[in-house]
């Protein structure tokens, strides 16, 4: 990921350091801690403290330690304490790949867990369960219980198990092919690093690998020998298997077998000794592929060992053994949301009876106060009727007072609209007297026979005829128009186009102002949207609207020219 780069490493490292001393003195203090111990509970904690710390180191040491956590949790009844160590003991029997038992024995711990509550022992069981799952390449699964683990940790702090459950996230999208939650994740990750340090190896391992997958080759084997080195001081031999695997990649894709055989050799080494099947697996056939040509016999030999391995963990009766410990862990858990969906219905039933009960209560109390009531509702009716009386009385009043200054804006109107009708009269009247005359002189060029001229005058009277009647119909509009302002109005909308509206009632407003005050000047000029359609509105209600802004705007850029001077043009 780019978003990760040198900065970075200098964090990475500095921590490297602090944690690789800090795992000598943990693991030492811990020895110290347990023989120091004064009470069976911190022995237990302590002893499952051990185990985990010796998985990658001493599979028969870890084993023991868990075992013995077990025993003593069983015998003064720590039900924290059993929970963890059946998870130890789960993950070295994952680690000796014995997976039915490693599976059996983490839902164990999974159950201890749930049964008590404990949130924390419950988050890394889902946790540790997916991580089996990951083991035997079952992603969808490891991805449902980690998505579990995360879901069951408290979100207001990042703790150990965020840090684990986002790592495993990251890896497990990338390997189901979902890149971009897989980047997520691992952002969240790098973001964090500073939770755990003691884990800095695999954090080496995961940002070479993205590196590598950039292209970023130089880089990524930096990380990569950090990554071992952080394994090597702590002893951690599955991780250097890992990391090897890798490399031994890595190298063998530039050309560079001589050190692919290396790394691929060491992989193959620490992988046999601490049971890294799939170290195994990958270094085994890397190696078999590239001796496959000069050393067959070599080829031969690494191929087996890797087939074996593969085997050891995917064969069809360890397959099928893990398939009846998973089958007979999902029964259990129906059983339980039986149980529990049996539970909250049994609640639900109490609940029911309680909130029947309080109703009985109440409606007696209801019952009690409803003849009290009755007289007051005999009050409240006489009140009521006499509000609703006051409110006809209101609404009356209201209408009257909205007739009024309705009629009240239609005086102010009145000058406006007579000029806006004088104009298509004059037009009809002067168009009326021009056709009288055309049609006079189209009779004497009749007479004489001189019919183009007779045409010719006959189409002017057509257009004349035309124009009377486009001016009529504008007068009728206009007192129509004013007809329906002054009507009252039904509230119901219509269809309307309110570029004329706009264009009828500017015009208004221009010469009604002008009528009143005749020193009045200003100019207009009208933009519509062409592409405007129509919308549903009271007309009468707009054009009162839009009269009023009208009116202000002209009265206002009246005042300003009495105080701007002559340069002032109002518009």
């Amino acid at each position: 990921m780019k978003i990760i780069r040198r900065g970075f490493l200098f964090i990475l490292t500095t921590l490297a350091v602090t944690s690789v001393i800090g795992q000598r003195r943990y693991t030492d203090s811990l020895n110290i801690e347990l023989s120091k111990a004064k009470d069976d509970t911190s022995r237990v904690l302590v002893l499952a403290d051990l185990a985990y710390y010796h998985r990658y180191q001493n599979l028969d040491t870890a084993m023991l330690f868990a075992q013995r956590a077990l025993a003593l949790s069983q015998k003064i009844e720590f039900a924290r304490g059993e929970s963890l160590a059946y998870q130890m003991i789960g993950i070295t029997h994952r680690m000796n790949l014995n997976m039915p038992s490693a599976f059996e024995n983490l839902y164990k711990g999974l159950k201890i867990a749930e049964e008590n509550n404990l949130r924390y022992e419950e988050a890394m069981s889902f946790m540790r369960i997916s991580q089996a799952f990951s083991s035997i390449e079952q992603h969808t699964s490891a991805l449902k219980f980690c998505l579990k683990a995360l879901n069951t940790l408290s979100p207001k702090e990042v703790t150990r198990p965020h840090l684990f459950s986002w790592l495993s996230l990251g890896t497990t999208y990338e390997r189901l092919n979902k890149i971009d939650s897989a980047k997520y994740y691992k952002k969240k990750v790098y973001d964090n690093v500073k939770v755990i340090p003691d884990f800095l190896g695999s954090i080496y391992a995961q940002l070479a690998n993205d590196l590598y997958k950039e292209g970023e080759n130089t880089l990524a084997l930096s990380y990569f020998y950090q990554s071992i080195e952080f394994a090597e001081t702590n002893n951690n031999f599955w991780e250097i298997a890992r990391v090897c695997a890798d490399i031994a990649d890595l190298y063998h894709k530039e050309g560079n077998q001589d050190s692919a055989i290396y790394y691929a050799k060491r992989g193959l080494e620490n992988g046999i000794k601490v049971n890294a099947t799939s170290a195994v697996v990958r270094c085994g056939n890397l190696l078999a592929d590239i001796y496959e040509s000069s050393n067959p016999a070599e080829a031969l030999r690494c191929f087996k060992i890797a087939t074996t391995a593969k085997e050891s963990l995917f064969g069809a009766g360890n397959l099928q053994a893990i398939q009846a410990v998973v089958e007979k862990e999902e029964a259990r858990q129906k059983d339980l949301a039986v149980a529990k969906a049996a539970y909250q219905t049994q609640l639900k039933l109490y609940g029911l009876l309680a909130g029947l009960g309080l109703f009985l209560v109440v409606a007696f109390i209801l019952y009690r106060n409803n003849r009290q009531k009755q007289k007051a509702n005999v009050v409240l009716q006489q009140q009521k009727d006499k509000v609703e009386s006051t409110l006809h009385e209101l609404k009356s009043t209201q209408s009257q007072l909205i007739q009024s200054e309705k009629m009240a804006s239609l005086g102010e109107l009145t000058a406006g609209i007579a000029h806006e009708i004088q104009n298509p009269l004059n037009f009809v009247n002067n168009f009326s007297e021009v056709s009288k005359e055309l049609l006079i002189e189209m009779k004497d060029e009749l007479a004489v026979g001189n019919l183009q001229l007779a045409n010719e005058i006959a189409s002017d009277v057509e257009q004349n005829l035309e124009k009377i009647n486009h001016h009529g119909k504008r007068a009728d509009a206009i007192v129509k128009g004013m007809l329906q302002h002054s009507r009252s109005s039904s509230g119901q909308k219509e269809p309307t186009d309110i570029n004329a509206l706009c264009d009828e009632y500017l015009r208004l407003a221009y010469h009604g102002l002008k009528a009143k005050d005749p020193s009045f000047n200003a100019s207009f000029h009208f933009e519509a949207d062409k592409s405007l359609p129509e919308v549903d509105v009271v007309p009468q209600d707009i054009g009162r609207v839009l009269l009023n802004l009208f009116n202000n705007a002209f009265q206002a850029v009246a005042e300003k020219q009495k105080t701007s001077g002559a340069n002032y043009l109002p518009e």
